[in-house]
């Protein structure tokens, strides 16, 4: 089952409490994983251990297919690079 931005949008801003910008991918490297970055760029990764487990918990990988970890972020902001595991 293949997840559209704004199911992702509206799940990531269910369990976390973020509002979010979510952008699938469509070509390149990471074709088929979808960006997520909060809206008011305020959001840290690093050191967030519990968002970072809230997204595990929910399905959500890095694009390598591993599970998410503080190093899954962008220079510690909340833009990290995920796909969705059924």
């Amino acid at each position: 089952m293949m997840q559209t931005t704004q199911t992702i949008k509206q799940e990531v801003e269910q369990f976390s409490g973020i509002k979010v910008n979510v952008c699938y991918i469509k070509k390149g490297t990471l074709k088929g994983n979808f960006r997520i970055q909060d809206k008011a760029n305020n959001v840290q990764w690093w050191g967030n251990d519990q968002l970072i487990q809230q997204f595990n918990d929910n399905g959500f990988v890095d694009f390598d297919e591993k599970p998410l970890t503080k190093f899954s972020g962008n220079g510690g902001s909340f833009s990290i690079f995920v796909h969705k595991k059924y």
